[in-house]
């Protein structure tokens, strides 16, 4: 039971050391010894100290009433329980804390705050009376204790904290100017002493702050625009990117930045003044860089148009003359000629063709500079792609005994939406060069396939040569313009393949070359497409209802012809059996053929003696034998003389094998008997049609009047704009070609005047004739009413082409 006389002196003892503890923040040492005193004058302890760890496990008395016990050590196994203890009497003999001969109480008490423990010792005499009331005060003690040293800790943080941001602020580069809204408080970093021209050592006030603003703002090139934004000062607390522009002497852009801050129940306004003058003058010079480029753009958008009106003159001028020479061999070709004459024929028609391939590289060079070529998507069949593409070549590829070949892979999706008049101008080019560049008797390869990429459906092609390679410092620089590779057979202009890259990187695609001296070149490119189904046909889909067909294919070929094909017959009945001779596939025995493919020149002509050994070795006449030619005129007048059931043209392609099968084998083709083909010559076709041509060159009259006359009763021939019109009002004309360049108007305000002429249903069909190629990708041409294009200089087979195309369909529009 605690005597409540005892309970009042303690606390009242406590009350007397609060007050005497109250603002004693001074140094450490200073405010430790008041503690220390203070408690000592009210306690029962004779001796107190304050006990510290060092970082070496290290237990010393830092601070006590007995200066003698300063810095003494206390062995550090003996405190470490004592950490977490608020009040702990320990009756100590062994003099390990109270330093002293005689028995004594030690009271240990743990000070912890948030930056250090300690421990509060106080050494009492041994009989000393430790009552509740009295453990009850230096608990209380112990809390003041804590308080003290925890807020001089936290002050002094403070007061360094703030002497090195005043440190910092005072270093900064930044002029910076801070005051209080009471304008008692002021702050200014050495810059802002050196932009408002104060001593450093002279004091600074909130009105001479003042009177510095009002100095500064006197100095600004702007002026009135900084006058005018300092009225939003009352009405926001902060104002950003604000230009202030000095003149000399201080000849600096500044981006002042001020806000308002507002701590607790402070508030003041902060400015700092950051120098932006480079950055202006780097915004300045620019700008007129900037103006220089769009003045440069411009003066080179005019040069790219006075460039191509050039060279689409002379595109004019040069077609013009060639349409001329190329349509007189064309229409030379088809008359008798004897093998002299021929071969004459045939060196001014391959010299005009090399011209006009000369100038169309250039042309789609410049215009892709000029940046006047578009990608244009369509849908189209990827089969029929390639399959055009060796149609062109095949006949310059058996002049030198070249075979081609065109390897689809099945994975290949059947249509596919890409810009295919681009994508065959590569392939072209590809091919070109490898037939060009191949030695006789050699092959050219074309693979393609379909991958994914990144995502996207990619079309993959790859045109492999024999020739002897390129060396790898020309594969380096073989796309660029104007580059060859060596050798002085080579000829065209170095733009060919620097257009393909051009064109390549156009779609989104990736092209390049693989090549070892000696062991040929392969010639790649990959372009992403568009399917045109979520699930689209492939071309090994086309195949499956093979899988359970049970036939032979006999083909008298090479390996190299018929590798393409045995990709599609693997896992199925259908069998493909290629050999070099007829007499081979009876030197072992073969299954039974359900037809047989004859090469004409792998047989070397004798086509009469082949089908001679497969009819003694046993093959009935049901089995139809078929021929692979290489000219329609010649070999048609002879297989079926021999015994021959039908004819197949060279080069051999999937669609065409696969028709044959179908016919001969399923007899899902109705079988047509052969026609002996008559001589190739024109023949009147549609003569209830009239055309209109619109032609002012009068050698190209003349060629257009010969090809006509062979299939046409009704056309004729003007030579303005102004006489095309006065023609179509007075004869209803079916179609009408027409130049583009005409005297007077235009071939393009010519047509827009004779569709106003007709009737909506009596529209004529209007082909554009012109030399000037950039009209082919432009809209001007469409918006004018044409319905086709033919470039010059175009050919017999052409002009033949759009009527029979055009007249063809209109006929059954009428029926």
């Amino acid at each position: 039971m605690i005597d409540t006389d005892e309970q009042t002196i303690w606390s009242n003892k406590y009350v007397r050391f609060f007050k005497s503890t109250i603002g004693i923040h001074n140094t450490i040492d200073h405010m430790m010894g008041v503690l220390l005193q203070s408690l000592k004058k009210l306690d029962i302890a004779e001796k107190i100290y304050y006990v510290h760890f060092l970082p070496s496990d290290v237990a010393e008395i830092a601070y006590s009433t007995d200066a003698s016990l300063v810095g003494l050590k206390i062995p550090f196994l003996k405190t470490q329980d004592l950490t977490e203890s608020t009040f702990k009497v320990i009756e100590e003999e062994t003099a390990n804390f109270s330093f002293d001969k005689s028995a004594r109480k030690v009271i240990v008490q743990a000070i912890k705050t948030d930056h250090s423990t300690g421990l509060l010792v106080k050494i009492c005499a041994e009989d000393a009376n430790i009552h509740s009331a009295y453990r009850y005060f230096s608990l209380l003690c112990k809390i003041r204790f804590e308080e003290i040293v925890s807020t001089y800790q936290t002050t002094t943080d403070l007061t360094e904290l703030n002497i090195r941001f005043e440190s910092i602020l005072s270093k900064s580069p930044i002029p910076m100017v801070f005051v209080d809204e009471s304008a008692n408080g002021v702050f200014m970093n050495t810059k802002a002493y050196d932009l408002f021209g104060f001593s450093s050592d002279e004091p600074v006030t909130s009105q001479k702050i003042a009177e510095g603003f009002s100095n500064l703002i006197n100095k600004l090139q702007n002026k009135e625009e900084v006058q005018g934004r300092m009225q939003e000062l009352m009405f926001s607390n902060s104002i950003d990117r604000w230009r202030w522009k000095f003149g000399l002497p201080i000849n600096r852009t500044y981006n002042v930045i001020t806000q308002l801050i507002h701590v607790n129940s402070y508030t003041g306004r902060i400015w700092i003044f950051e120098d932006v003058t480079i950055e202006e003058q780097v915004e300045e010079r620019l700008q007129v860089i900037n103006h220089q480029l769009i003045h440069l753009a411009e003066k080179e958008r005019r040069d790219n148009v006075m460039k191509t009106t050039f060279l689409a003159n002379m595109s004019h001028e040069i077609r013009t003359p060639m349409n001329g020479v190329i349509g007189a061999v064309s229409l030379l070709e088809n008359t008798v000629l004897s093998n002299e004459q021929f071969e004459l024929v045939n060196i001014i028609k391959k010299s005009g063709e090399s011209l006009i391939s000369l100038i169309n590289d250039i042309l789609d060079y410049s215009k892709i500079e000029a940046g006047e070529l578009m990608i244009q998507p369509e849908v189209f069949s990827s089969v029929e792609l390639f399959d055009d593409c060796v149609d062109v070549f095949y006949a310059t590829a058996l002049e030198k005994s070249i075979q081609l070949r065109v390897m689809l892979n099945p994975n290949l999706p059947v249509y596919i939406k890409a810009d295919r008049n681009r994508l065959r101008q590569i392939i072209l080019n590809f091919v070109s060069n490898a037939v060009k560049f191949s030695p006789n008797g050699s092959w050219v390869t074309i693979k393609v396939s379909a991958r994914n990429i990144d995502g996207k459906p990619t079309l993959s092609c790859k045109v492999i040569d024999q020739g002897k390679g390129i060396e790898a410092n020309e594969q380096e620089m073989i796309f660029d313009r104007f580059k060859q590779v060596t050798n002085k057979h080579s000829g065209g202009t170095g733009l060919g393949l620097a257009i393909c890259k051009r064109l390549t990187e156009m779609m989104g695609g990736v092209i390049g070359v693989k090549s070892k001296v000696n062991e040929g070149a392969e010639f790649f490119f990959e372009v992403p497409f568009e399917n045109t189904d979520s699930k689209p046909i492939l071309l090994g889909d086309l195949f499956t209802k093979y899988a359970n067909t049970e036939a032979c294919i006999w083909t008298i070929d090479s390996r190299e012809a018929v590798e393409t094909f045995d990709q599609y017959f693997k896992d199925k009945k259908l069998e493909l059996v290629a050999l070099s001779s007829p007499e081979k596939f009876f030197e072992v025995p073969q299954t039974p053929p359900s037809i047989i493919l004859v090469d004409s020149i792998q047989v070397k002509g004798e086509l009469e003696k082949t089908i001679r050994v497969f009819r003694e070795n046993g093959i009935s006449e049901q089995t139809p034998i078929v021929v692979m030619g290489y000219s329609h005129e010649k070999e048609t007048k002879e297989y079926a003389r021999f015994g021959y059931s039908d004819m197949m043209i060279k080069p051999l392609k999937l669609k065409n094998l696969m028709k044959m099968v179908e016919k001969w084998v399923f007899k899902t083709v109705v079988h047509q008997p052969v026609q002996q083909v008559e001589e190739n010559k024109p023949q009147k076709i549609l003569a209830d049609h009239s055309v209109l041509v619109v032609e002012d060159n009068e050698f190209n009259q003349k060629i257009l009047k010969r090809i006509l006359e062979g299939v046409m009763d009704e056309f004729d021939i003007v030579d303005t704009g102004e006489k095309a019109v006065a023609e179509s009002k007075n004869k209803k004309y079916d179609l009408i070609f027409m130049d583009i360049q005409l005297p007077g108007i235009n071939g393009i305000m010519t047509s827009k005047l004779i569709r106003e002429t007709y009737q909506d249903t009596d529209q004529p069909f209007i082909i554009a004739l012109t030399a000037d190629v950039f009209l082919k990708d432009s809209t001007a041409l469409e918006e004018a009413g044409f319905d086709d294009y033919l470039p010059k200089p175009y050919r017999q087979k052409e002009i033949l082409g759009k009527i029979e195309n055009y007249l063809q369909r209109q006929s059954h529009m009428v029926l």
